[in-house]
């Protein structure tokens, strides 16, 4: 096995390992795969100044996944793990313990409401409204594990204990 199948298999392994989600882990496997194809094509070898490069770049041909904060983490991990054959310094993000919580349905009809808002009235693109979703949905499942039942529940002191 050349050294960057065996590096992203490393990397997948370790994203399971700590509990990161399936659309994360396909995500990043689809990078690596795309990218592997673009190097065999190319006849190129892998080190870690040709990803940054190929990230400044901005094309996404090479990495078949859009988002540029995905990609930037596919790379850091795989140059993380292409220098010092693990994950040590790139940002690891597990799955938090409440990311599996149901939402009660007071909070998912304020993110529902939320989601409108951001149709509407801000101009959002349709990946920003994602990742705000994504990210309002995980915070107040976090708060429904504090057994907060409604918006009003939530005090000061838990948003900034959740940060």
């Amino acid at each position: 096995m050349d050294k960057y199948r065996q590096v992203t298999s490393t990397i997948i392994a370790e994203m399971k390992e700590r509990g990161y989600s399936n659309r994360s882990i396909n995500n990043h496997s689809k990078i690596y795969e795309t990218l592997n194809s673009h190097l065999e094509l190319m006849e190129m070898a892998y080190l870690p100044d040709l990803g940054k490069a190929m990230l400044e770049e901005g094309s996404i041909d090479h990495f078949g996944i859009k988002g540029d904060f995905v990609r930037a983490a596919a790379i850091a991990k795989l140059n993380d793990v292409w220098l010092n054959g693990t994950l040590k310094n790139a940002a690891v993000s597990p799955r938090k313990p409440y990311s599996s919580i149901r939402l009660c349905a007071a909070f998912e009809a304020s993110v529902s409401g939320f989601l409108e808002h951001c149709r509407e009235d801000c101009g959002f693109s349709e990946s920003q409204i994602e990742n705000a979703v994504r990210r309002c949905r995980l915070f107040l499942k976090c708060m429904q594990s504090w057994d907060r039942k409604s918006l009003t529940e939530i005090t000061y002191d838990d948003i900034r204990n959740y940060h």
